[in-house]
């Protein structure tokens, strides 16, 4: 299988943090639209809403929340 995905914000032009279900969606069709059938939220956790869409949907979800490493190993590696 080949992903073809995009990062997600939980973040509105209008509304800011307070995201509809309607938006949700709207971004999810504009994913199809595209081809895309992936999609990683980015940095905390989303709306529940949203992942029960992407499976509706039938988008391969990558929640970042709790995952990301930034700076991993860094100090371990400085003096190399």
């Amino acid at each position: 299988m080949m992903f073809r995905g995009v990062n997600r914000h939980e973040i509105d032009p209008v509304s800011g943090r307070a995201i509809s279900e309607q938006s949700m969606i709207d971004d999810i069709l504009l994913m199809k639209q595209h081809n895309i059938n992936a999609v990683r939220t980015s940095h905390y956790a989303n709306d529940p809403r949203f992942y029960e869409l992407c499976d509706e949907y039938g988008l391969y979800l990558v929640s970042e929340n709790d995952v990301e490493t930034h700076a991993f190993g860094y100090r371990e590696n400085m003096n190399q």
